[in-house]
């Protein structure tokens, strides 16, 4: 066998064993990204729930002028849930973030 050979067969097992790496990590990804779809999900769903029963602390209209009521940020659970559907949407991005790198570099 030639030197040249035998570079040339290492270098495909080089790329064969990247490829399976990468479609690995690509599947680990996409049941992530799933898990993280249903969490952001459910967090809106908590979100609008709160929001519907607890209706303190929104603008409403009373002869036809707008008031905004004082401290309207001043509720605990609505900013907690808030933040944990904010936490949830940034988990969410990032993974579709990296599903999508990795789709384009395996070339789906």
């Amino acid at each position: 066998m030639l030197w040249f050979q035998k570079t040339r067969t290492e270098n495909v097992e080089a790329v064969a064993s990247m490829l399976a790496l990468k479609r690995d990590r690509l599947a680990a990804v996409e049941n992530l990204y799933r898990s993280a779809e249903q969490t952001f999900t459910e967090c809106s769903l908590r979100l609008v729930r709160y929001r519907n029963d607890h209706r303190a602390g929104q603008p409403f209209a009373l002869a036809g002028h707008v008031f905004l009521p004082l401290n309207p940020g001043r509720d605990i659970e609505l900013q907690r849930l808030e933040h944990e559907k904010w936490q949830a949407e940034f988990r969410r991005t990032e993974l579709l973030q990296e599903r999508a790198e990795l789709r384009k570099s395996l070339g789906l």
